[in-house]
């Protein structure tokens, strides 16, 4: 519902955290770290990851998944 899987996307990986812990916010449960939360993400879609360049600074992302409209909306 607020990621989908696509070819030559990707998404940091602190931003994908920063939406799910949005998500278990709004649902009032207790969510999980941040690594343990990679780990359940792979049990529910096929994702990769790399490290890119945003300037000076070197950035954990994640490949092949993108946030849907309805997740990029619980960043706001």
């Amino acid at each position: 519902m607020y990621i989908r899987e696509a070819d030559g996307v990707q998404i940091p990986k602190e931003e994908l955290f920063q939406v799910y812990s949005r998500w278990t916010d709004l649902q009032d449960i207790d969510g999980t770290n941040a690594s343990w939360f990679g780990r359940k993400l792979a049990n529910v879609v096929e994702y990769g990851d790399d490290r890119i360049r945003d300037g000076d600074n070197l950035v954990t992302v994640y490949t092949g998944i993108d946030l849907t409209s309805d997740g990029s909306k619980l960043l706001e």
